[in-house]
């Protein structure tokens, strides 16, 4: 563990070292952790059809959680830019991110508390720490991966397992993900990242570029694991729901006998 820790920070220490890009040695640095998603269950049973609907729903309601925040933290990257068409850019994007499944679907920060799982709430809180934190090229390094992991997770998962057949029901979505057309995107994102790296990226910087951009793949592999337990997580909220119901109706029948009890203490004797 401490010699794999050591060749990751040697690496790091010399970015950028792939024709110069930040962005591309990142990644390299960290094509393992983008495996896990790529040879994982979830992923597995996605490109061969026998994923269980309840775990895809699962997953596909909390992407929309997780892209609510993500498009926030691109919000914040927007109004930080300096460059007119990145602005624009960065700005539409967001609102791209944020209707990404459903264009009108609206969501408030009490809906996110209430059913953001803890895996959603972990990562969101990554991004939006590196956002609000000023350093553009943090943030986007926070930022970069989902979009890298989804166009490589994808457009892999067709050579590894097979392209989609067409009675499989997620074939639609594996090649939405798949279009060679979201590499522009990915582009992008490295483009902006290694100009804020052209400013000047000391060893510490890139090292901490680093964390935050291997986080984000380790929290990416559990946003699609968590799919494969969701009967379970779904079974346990309605088990807690059903507890708080049950010692909701406890108290207000204790607090209507309370009551009651009160009005007959105040009542007047009435003569026989």
């Amino acid at each position: 563990m401490a010699r794999r820790l050591l060749c990751w920070i040697a690496l790091l220490s010399c970015v950028p070292t792939v024709s110069g890009s930040l962005g591309r040695s990142l990644f390299i640095a960290n094509e393992k952790l983008a495996n896990v998603s790529l040879h994982g269950q979830f992923m597995q049973e996605l490109a061969q059809g026998t994923l269980d609907p309840v775990a895809f729903d699962y997953y596909l309601k909390q992407d929309d959680l997780y892209l609510s925040k993500y498009a926030r933290a691109f919000a914040l990257l927007a109004a930080s830019s300096t460059d007119d068409e990145e602005f624009v850019w960065l700005t539409n994007q967001s609102a791209t991110f944020l209707f990404e499944h459903d264009r009108d679907l609206y969501r408030d920060e009490a809906t996110f508390e209430l059913k953001a799982s803890p895996v959603t709430f972990a990562y969101t809180n990554l991004l939006l720490q590196a956002a609000w934190a000023g350093d553009r090229l943090l943030a986007i390094a926070a930022a970069l991966p989902c979009q890298v992991l989804y166009e490589y997770v994808f457009s892999k998962a067709i050579q590894v397992y097979g392209p989609p057949k067409d009675n499989n029901p997620y074939k639609k979505f594996m090649m939405e993900y798949a279009n060679p057309e979201n590499h522009a995107v990915t582009l992008m994102m490295e483009g902006i990242l290694d100009s804020e790296a052209a400013n000047g990226l000391s060893t510490a910087k890139a090292q901490r570029a680093g964390y935050y951009y291997a986080t984000a793949l380790r929290y990416e592999a559990e946003f699609f694991a968590q799919g494969l337990r969701a009967n379970t997580i779904l079974r346990d909220l309605r088990d807690l729901n059903d507890r708080a119901e049950s010692r909701s109706m406890a108290h207000s029948r204790m607090s209507t006998k309370s009551r009651k009890g009160r009005r007959l203490a105040r009542s007047p004797a009435r003569a026989a």
